[in-house]
């Protein structure tokens, strides 16, 4: 049989492993906590970020379909051009023959 002397050795000894382990387990709850809320801000940022981002490509789609629209007005715009340029030319050429004759 043990001694009470030796009982309670073995009692303070397993009430301070049990103390280092209760300031590990608070030590660990405090750092889960501060990641919790570290991965909720990150992933705040990230919807932020993905709003953010489909906004500037909405804007980009507008911008081409701008582009695109101006782009097929200038080759309406040149394509009047050249029909004007060839009426043009062909009364100077009806003019100069007209003088000619």
């Amino acid at each position: 049989m043990s001694t009470p002397n030796a009982t309670l050795s073995a009692l303070e000894a397993v009430s301070a492993r049990l103390e280092i382990i209760t300031r590990s387990l608070e030590r660990t709850a405090a750092a889960v906590e501060a990641n919790s809320g570290h991965v909720a801000s990150l992933s705040e940022s990230i919807t932020r970020l993905e709003n953010l981002m489909e906004k500037r490509f909405d804007n980009l789609e507008a911008l081409m379909r701008q582009q695109l629209e101006l782009s097929r007005q200038q080759h309406e715009t040149a394509q009047m051009q050249g029909r004007h340029i060839d009426r043009l030319m062909s009364i100077t050429e009806m003019l100069i023959q007209q003088r000619v004759a």
